[in-house]
C-alpha cells in the first residue's frame, strides 16, 4: 500500500510511513485493517484549501508545501484521491505479504458522477458481459438475465443523465462589480447609467437565448430521427425536455435572475430617465416567454406521466421473445387506448401514429433478436448447427403470428371504440403503423420457405442413401451460390432478395427433378419387395413438397411385379430344399423344419399385408393373388407332414423313464443319478412346437406337463448327493471312528433309489424325503460335535492357555502398594473363579460331545458304536486340560518377572514405571510412602497367589470322590521345574534403588520463605506507595517467575520400576504463589472495573439520548445538548479508553478467571460501542438538519395556539373558576383543582416552547395571563390549604 501511495505522488515511501504513524492518520489506517473496520480509505497530497472570499469556492493556500491526508470518505473531496476498497468483509486484511485479492485501489475524483459513469460503462461494462459459467455458480438463467438487463439499464440512464445535465441552458450572471449597487437599486436615487446599459443588454441576451431553445423546442431538434426507433425512444426524448425546461425554468427563477429583474423594473417605472419603449418590449418580451416555458414544461410532464404507464408494457419489446410479446398486447393496447382518451396533449393523431410506428418498428426488432438469438448478424441463419433449420422455422412462424395478433388487437380495440361514439376513435392509417411489418413478414415466409427446403434436403442427406451425393451436392451449390450473393435475410426492404429467391426455386425445381429420378432408379434396382415398401416409406416421411409425393405414389405397380418374382423365388427354394432342410441353431429337427416353412410363407405373407386395399382391388391383381394362395398351400402341407412323423417318434422316448433313479460306478464307487438325455431332446421339441402354435400329441403332453417333476427330481438327487459328499467332508478326523455306524445308516436310507424305484414311480417325493431327513439329521449330529469341539472345548482350552494371572498394565500406569496387592488378590480370584469354570464347562462338554453322538438313532442293521474308542477320546482332551493350565500359571509368572525386573536378553531396556511412590515434605523432611520393604513384599505375595490358584481346579473323572478329597491340577503344575525357577527370580526383585532415592528426595528444601511472611501486610504496603501499572506489571511478573520455576520440577521421577511423584509438593507451593498473585491482581481489578463501568455509562445514556425520536421540542432541545457532548468527548476519549485497556490486558494474563464474560464483553466492544455512538450522532445530526425548518415551524403554531389557549383560559378562570362569587368552600376547592391542572399542562407546553425559541434564536413571546392565572391558583391554594 505505501508503494503504491508514493509511486502515485511520486514522493518518498519513507515520507508515507511516517504519515501511517502520524497519530491523527495512524488509528484510521490501522482500523481498516480489522474486521470491523471502515471499508475504505481516501488518501490526498495537496496543498492545504481555504474558502474564497466570496465563499463559493476552495482555493489553495499561498506558500503553502503539499500535505497529505486521510479520511473514510466523510469529507468533501477535493481535486483527486487515491482510494483502498476491502474486498473481503468477513475476516481481517493481511498486513503481511501481498493482500492483492483483499484490498482494491484507484484513482478517485471530485466528479464522482463522471467517475461512477466512467467505471461503469467503460470499465466494468465489458467485463460483466463476459462473465462465464463458473463465476455465476448457480445462478439461475432468469436472475442472470434480469441482473444484465438492470445493469444495462442503469448504465444507460446514468450516461442521459450526465448528458441532460451538460445540455442545460445557463442564463449568463450580471458583472459582480454591480453586485451593491443591483442589490440595493431601489434606494439609489440616480444609477450608474453603466449600470443600466449592462443589465438592458444581459436581459436582452436571456430572452434571445430563451426565445432561441424554445424554437429549437418546437422544431424538435431533440427527438430521435432514426425512422427504427422504439417506443422507449419516446419516453426518453420527453423526459429529457422536461428535465432541461424544469432547470431552465428553475434558472428564470433564481435570486440573480430576480435581481436582474428588479434592476430593469426600477429603471422602467423611473420616470426621470426615459428608458424608452425597448425597456417595455424586453418586459413583455420576458413574460411571453415565461408562459411558453411554463406551458411546455406542463406538456412535457403531462406526457411523461402518460407514456411512463407504457414502460412496463414495452419492456417486453425489448427483453423478451414473440410469443411473449403476443401475450402483452392486449395490456398495452388498452394502455395505448387511456393515453388516446385522456391525455392533455399527447393524443394527436400525429403523435398517436409515430407512437404506434415506434412499437411496430420495435415488435420488428423484437422479432429479429428472437430469429438470431444474440448474433449481430443474419449471416449467421446460414450456420446450421448455430441455427438447425427445424429450430429455427418455429422462431420465423412466431413472428408472423406476432404480426396477426397484433392487427387483431388493434381491430378489437378500435372495435370497442366504435361502441363510445362520443369519445375518441382510433383514425389512423393502417398502412403507416402495419405496413412495415407485414413487409417484413412476406420476408420471413419465404425464409421459412428457403430454410424448409434445406431441411428436406439435410434430412435426406443424414439418411445415407446411395447416389444421393451428386443431387444433394447440386443443391448444396444453389444454396451456397444464393449465399455469396450476401443478401441481408432480414433486410425486408432490399428488393434484389427477392428476384434472386425466385432464381433459386427454379435452381430448386431441377434438383427436385433429379430426386425423382433417382427415386425411379431406386425402386428399379432393389429387388426385395419389403425393402421397397420400406425405402416408399421413408420418403413419404421425408418428402413433404406436392410435386415429389406423387411420384412415390406411381411406384406401386413396380413394387408388384418385384413381388411375383419373389413368390416364383420362394417356390424354386421350397423345391430345392425341402429333402435337406436347414435348420436354425440351437432348434430341434422337427421343429427347424417347420420354422423353415413358415420363414418361406412369411417373405410371402409380410409384403401382401402391407399393400394397399384398393391395389388389391384391381383385376390385374387376380393371377398374383391366385399364385400366392398355390404356394401357401403347399408350405402348409410340407409343415402337416413333419407333424405326423414327430407323432410317433414320441412313443418311443418314453421308454427311458423305467430307469432307476440312482447308478453306483463300478470304478471309483460313486453314486450318480441315472436319467436319460433323449427324455430332455422329446421335451425340448414340444416346447419348441408348442411356441410355433402346433397341437402336440396326447403323450408328449403328458411328458412335457411332467417336464417340471423330470427335472426337479433330476435336480434334487444331484443335489442329495452332492449334500452326502459335502457332509461326510466335514467330519473331523478325531470323531471319524465313532462316526462310521452313522454312515452305514445313511447308505441304508439311500439304497431304494438304487433298486427299485424308476422315474415314473409314485413315491419319488417320499423317498427323496427320507434322504433329505436322513441327511439333515446326519449333518446336524455333525455340526453339533463341530460346534462342541470347537466352541466348548478347543476354544476354552485356547483361552485357558492363554489366561494371566496377574493384572499388569504394559502402559505407563503405576499404582500405589495397596493398589497393587488389593487388584492382584482380586485379579487371582477372579481368574481362578474362571480357571475353575472353564475346567467344569470343558469336562461337561467332552461329556455332551459323547453323549450326542452316542443319542443318534441307528437302524436295527447298524452295529453299535464301540466303548473303547469313547474312552480314547476322554483321555486326550484331560491331557489337553493339563497342558492349558500348566501354560497359563508359567506365562504369568514370567510376565510379572519380566514387567518388575525386565529381560534377562536385553538388560539395557528402560523399564516403565510400576509403583507409586509419593514424596512428602514434612516440616522440611522428606519420606516415602510405601517403604522399599513393603513393595518386595508384595512381590511374593502375589507370586504365591499366582501359584495357588490351580488349587480349585481339580482333576477330571472325580465325581465318585468327595469333593474335599479330589486331587487338583495344582499337585502336578508345583512340581514342575520351571514354575520353580520362576517364582526364586520373583522373592529379590527390588535391590539397589535406596542410595538413588535418597540423593532425589534432598532437593526441595529451598521454598521456605513462602511461609514466612503475611500476605496482606505486604500488599497494605505495597499500596501504600500509590502504585502504577507499571508497579503492579513488575509485581506480578515476579510471582510469575516464581510459579515458572515450582513448574518446571518434575511431576515424577523413575528410579527402575518405582515412579517417584512431587505433585503433592509442587500443588502446595504453587497454591501460595497464586494466593500472592490473586491478592495484588484483585487490588488491580477494583480499579479497572472502575473506570470500565463510567465510560460504559456515560455512552450508554448519551445513545438513549440519540435513538429518542425528535417528536417535539423538548426532545429536540435533549439530542442537541447530546451532540454537543459528543463532540467535545471526541478530543480525549483515546487518552480515556487506553489505561482501561491496558489494565484488562494485564489482568487477562494474570486473573482471567475472576473476570465474568459479561465484564470481558462489555471492555472488548468498549471503542465500538464509541465509533457507533459517534456514527449514531452524525446520522441524527444529518437528520435533523433536514428537519429543522419542520420543528420551526411546528414551534410557531405552537406557540400561537398557545396564546389563544391561555386567553381562553384566563376567560374561563374568572367566568367559572373558584373565584366566582356565590359559591361554597367545596365547590370551589373542586374548581380550583380541575383550574390547577389545566394550568400545569399549558405550564408544560411554556417552558417546552421557551427551550425551543432558545434553540432556534427566536424571540421569548410572552404570557401575562398565564403568569396572573399562576399566582391566584398559588395564594388560592394556600388559602384552601388552611381551610
Amino acid at each position: 500500500m505505501s508503494q503504491l501511495i508514493a509511486d502515485y505522488y511520486n514522493v518518498a515511501e519513507l515520507e508515507v510511513h511516517e504519515v501511517f504513524r502520524n497519530p491523527k492518520f495512524a488509528p484510521v489506517v490501522q482500523e481498516f485493517f480489522e474486521v470491523e473496520g471502515p471499508r475504505c480509505l481516501f488518501f490526498t497530497f495537496q496543498v492545504p484549501l481555504k474558502k474564497s472570499p466570496d465563499g463559493e469556492e476552495y482555493i489553495e493556500m499561498t506558500g503553502a508545501p503539499p500535505e497529505f491526508s486521510v479520511s473514510t470518505g466523510e469529507k468533501q473531496l477535493i481535486g483527486k484521491a487515491l482510494y483502498f476498497a476491502k474486498a473481503i468483509f468477513d475476516k481481517a486484511v493481511s498486513k503481511q505479504g501481498t493482500n492483492d485479492q483483499e484490498v482494491l485501489f484507484g484513482e478517485v475524483s471530485q466528479h464522482s458522477i463522471t467517475s461512477l459513469n466512467l467505471i461503469c460503462n467503460w470499465i466494468m461494462k465489458p467485463y460483466v458481459a463476459q462473465l462465464d459459467e463458473n463465476e455465476c455458480k448457480t445462478c439461475e438463467e432468469e436472475q442472470k438475465r434480469e441482473f444484465y438487463q438492470f445493469f444495462e439499464k442503469f448504465t444507460k440512464e446514468l450516461k442521459e443523465a450526465i448528458a441532460s445535465l451538460s445540455g442545460v441552458i445557463e442564463l449568463p450572471k450580471y458583472d459582480k462589480k454591480w453586485d451593491k449597487d443591483a442589490k440595493n437599486i431601489n434606494s439609489l436615487k440616480n444609477p450608474d447609467p453603466e449600470l443600466k446599459k449592462h443589465f438592458q443588454d444581459l436581459f436582452e441576451l436571456w430572452n434571445a437565448k430563451i426565445e432561441e431553445y424554445l424554437n429549437e423546442s418546437e422544431a424538435g431538434p431533440g427527438k430521435p430521427k432514426d425512422r427504427d426507433t422504439g417506443p422507449r425512444s419516446e419516453l426518453e426524448y420527453w423526459r429529457k425536455r422536461m428535465q432541461k425546461l424544469t432547470c431552465l425554468s428553475e434558472e428564470m427563477r433564481s435570486p440573480h435572475c430576480k435581481i436582474v429583474q428588479n434592476v430593469i423594473n426600477h429603471v422602467s417605472s423611473n420616470a426621470n430617465d426615459n428608458p424608452g419603449r425597448n425597456i417595455y418590449l424586453l418586459q413583455s418580451k420576458w413574460r411571453t416567454q415565461d408562459m411558453k416555458v411554463t406551458e411546455a414544461l406542463n406538456e412535457a410532464k403531462d406526457n411523461v406521466k402518460y407514456l411512463t404507464t407504457l414502460e412496463q408494457f414495452i419492456d417486453p419489446l425489448y427483453n423478451e421473445t414473440p410469443e411473449v410479446v403476443k401475450e402483452t398486447l392486449p395490456a398495452l393496447m388498452n394502455s395505448i387506448k387511456m393515453i388516446h382518451t385522456i391525455a392533455r396533449y399527447y393524443n394527436t393523431n400525429d403523435r398517436m401514429t409515430d407512437l404506434f410506428k415506434k412499437i411496430t418498428n420495435q415488435m420488428i426488432i423484437c422479432c429479429k433478436n428472437a430469429i438470431l438469438d444474440g448474433e449481430t448478424s443474419d449471416d449467421k441463419l446460414w450456420d446450421h448447427e448455430r441455427f438447425p433449420p427445424q429450430k429455427l422455422i418455429p422462431v420465423l412462424k412466431s413472428c408472423i403470428e406476432l404480426n396477426k395478433a397484433y392487427q387483431k388487437q388493434y381491430e378489437l380495440t378500435k372495435e370497442r371504440l366504435m361502441n363510445i361514439p362520443k369519445g375518441k376513435q382510433f383514425e389512423f392509417s393502417p398502412n403507416q403503423i402495419f405496413g412495415k411489418f407485414d413487409l417484413f413478414c412476406r420476408r420471413v415466409s419465404k425464409l421459412m420457405e428457403l430454410f424448409g427446403t434445406i431441411q428436406q434436403f439435410e434430412t435426406l442427406s443424414k439418411h445415407n442413401l446411395e447416389n444421393m451425393d451428386d443431387i444433394i451436392s447440386t443443391f448444396k451449390a444453389s444454396v451456397e451460390q444464393f449465399r455469396k450473393k450476401k443478401h441481408k435475410l432480414l433486410n425486408f426492404e432490399q428488393n434484389t432478395f427477392d428476384r434472386d429467391f425466385v432464381e433459386f426455386n427454379v435452381a430448386v425445381s431441377s434438383s427436385e427433378t433429379e430426386l425423382q429420378q433417382y427415386i425411379r432408379k431406386n425402386f428399379e434396382v432393389i429387388r426385395s419387395v419389403e425393402d421397397s415398401l420400406k425405402l416408399l416409406r421413408k420418403f413419404r416421411s421425408i418428402i413433404k413438397r406436392d410435386n415429389l409425393r406423387s411420384s412415390l405414389d406411381a411406384q406401386y405397380a413396380a413394387i408388384l411385379q418385384n413381388y411375383a418374382a419373389e413368390i416364383a423365388a420362394v417356390e424354386k427354394q421350397y423345391q430345392d430344399r425341402r429333402t435337406k432342410v436347414p435348420t436354425v441353431r440351437n432348434l430341434p429337427e422337427v421343429a427347424g423344419a417347420i420354422t423353415w416353412s413358415r420363414h418361406l410363407f412369411h417373405r410371402i405373407s409380410a409384403p401382401m399385408e402391407n399393400f394397399p386395399p384398393d391395389l388389391l382391388a384391381k383385376r390385374d391383381s387376380r393371377r398374383l393373388i391366385n399364385k400366392y394362395n398355390k404356394t401357401g398351400y403347399v408350405l402348409f402341407a410340407f409343415e402337416s407332414v413333419y407333424r405326423q412323423s414327430w407323432s410317433h417318434e414320441v412313443e418311443k422316448a418314453k421308454a427311458g423313464l423305467q430307469a432307476t433313479l440312482i447308478i453306483r460306478h463300478p470304478s471309483n464307487n460313486k453314486l450318480y443319478v441315472n436319467f436319460d438325455s433323449e427324455i430332455l431332446t422329446l421335451i425340448r421339441e414340444s416346447k419348441c412346437l408348442s411356441r410355433i402354435g402346433i397341437e402336440l400329441p396326447e403323450s408328449a403332453k403328458i411328458v412335457l406337463l411332467q417336464e417340471d417333476k423330470f427335472k426337479r427330481n433330476s435336480n434334487e438327487l444331484q443335489y442329495v448327493l452332492r449334500e452326502y459328499e459335502r457332509i461326510v467332508s466335514k467330519i473331523r478326523p478325531n470323531t471319524k471312528s465313532l462316526l462310521v455306524p452313522h454312515l452305514e445308516d445313511l447308505e441304508y436310507k439311500l439304497r431304494p433309489g438304487m433298486v427299485t424305484l424308476t422315474w415314473t414311480s409314485m413315491n419319488i417325493e417320499g423317498y427323496l424325503h427320507h434322504v433329505h431327513s436322513g441327511l439333515s439329521k446326519l449333518e446336524q449330529l455333525i455340526i453339533s460335535i463341530n460346534d462342541i469341539m470347537e466352541n466348548r472345548i478347543e476354544k476354552n482350552l485356547k483361552a485357558l492357555s492363554k489366561t494371566v494371572l496377574v493384572d499388569l498394565p504394559q502402559d505407563a500406569h503405576t499404582f500405589s502398594l495397596d493398589d497393587f496387592v488389593e487388584m492382584q488378590e482380586k485379579w487371582i480370584n477372579h481368574e481362578s473363579l474362571k480357571l475353575k469354570s472353564k475346567n467344569i464347562e470343558v469336562e461337561g462338554a467332552v461329556e455332551d460331545l459323547i453323549q450326542a453322538i452316542c443319542s443318534y438313532n441307528l437302524d436295527k442293521h447298524v452295529e453299535a458304536i464301540s466303548a473303547e474308542e469313547i474312552q480314547k477320546l476322554s483321555k486326550y482332551y484331560n491331557w489337553s486340560m493339563y497342558q492349558a493350565l500348566l501354560h497359563a500359571t508359567k506365562y504369568s509368572l514370567n510376565a510379572m518377572k519380566e514387567r518388575i525386573c525386565g529381560r534377562r536378553n536385553q538388560p539395557k531396556m528402560q523399564l516403565k514405571p510400576f509403583f507409586d511412590v509419593d514424596v512428602l515434605l514434612d516440616n522440611g523432611q522428606c519420606a516415602l510412602k510405601p517403604s522399599l520393604e513393603d513393595i518386595q513384599s508384595a512381590i511374593n505375595r502375589a507370586a504365591s497367589h499366582v501359584l495357588k490358584s490351580t488349587k480349585n481346579v481339580q482333576n477330571w473323572n472325580q465325581k465318585d470322590i468327595p469333593e474335599d478329597k479330589r486331587e487338583p491340577f495344582y499337585d502336578w503344575i508345583a512340581k514342575d521345574k520351571e514354575i520353580v525357577k520362576v517364582i526364586l527370580l520373583l522373592t529379590g526383585s527390588i535391590q539397589g534403588t535406596k542410595n538413588a532415592v535418597h540423593t532425589f528426595v534432598e532437593s526441595f528444601e529451598e521454598y521456605q520463605w513462602l511461609w514466612n511472611k503475611n500476605i496482606n501486610e505486604s500488599l497494605k504496603q505495597f499500596s501504600a506507595n500509590s502504585p502504577q501499572l507499571e508497579d503492579y506489571e513488575e509485581k506480578l511478573k515476579e510471582f510469575t517467575d516464581f510459579e515458572n520455576k515450582v513448574n518446571q520440577i518434575q511431576s515424577a521421577h523413575q528410579i527402575g520400576a518405582l515412579n517417584l511423584t512431587t505433585g503433592h509438593l509442587k500443588q502446595g507451593l504453587k497454591s501460595k504463589i497464586q494466593q500472592w498473585k490473586e491478592a495484588y491482581s484483585r487490588e488491580l481489578h477494583k480499579k479497572a472495573k472502575s473506570s470500565l463501568d463510567h465510560l460504559t455509562d456515560d455512552i450508554k445514556q448519551l445513545k438513549f439520548k440519540l435513538q429518542k425520536p425528535a417528536q417535539d421540542i423538548d426532545t429536540l432541545g435533549n439530542i442537541m445538548s447530546a451532540l454537543e457532548e459528543i463532540r467535545k468527548k471526541e478530543s480525549d476519549i483515546d487518552l480515556q479508553f487506553r489505561p482501561v485497556t491496558e489494565m484488562y490486558n494485564l489482568l487477562e494474563i494474570h486473573l482471567s478467571n475472576v473476570m465474568d464474560k459479561e465484564e470481558m464483553d462489555a471492555k472488548s466492544i468498549l471503542e465500538k460501542k464509541w465509533r457507533e455512538l459517534v456514527q449514531i450522532a452524525e446520522t441524527t445530526r444529518n437528520s435533523l438538519q433536514g428537519q429543522q425548518a419542520r420543528f420551526k415551524k411546528t414551534l410557531i403554531q405552537g406557540i400561537k395556539h398557545l396564546t389563544v389557549d391561555v386567553e381562553e383560559l384566563r376567560r374561563n378562570f374568572e367566568e367559572n373558576g373558584p373565584m366566582v362569587a356565590g359559591i361554597v368552600p367545596r365547590e370551589a376547592l373542586n374548581r380550583l383543582r380541575i383550574f390547577s391542572e389545566e394550568y400545569q399542562v399549558r405550564k408544560r407546553r411554556f417552558e417546552s416552547y421557551y427551550s425551543g425559541e432558545t434553540l432556534f434564536g427566536l424571540p421569548h413571546q410572552a404570557y401575562p395571563a398565564l403568569n396572573e392565572t399562576a399566582k391566584e391558583i398559588e395564594l388560592l391554594e394556600k388559602l384552601y390549604n388552611l381551610y
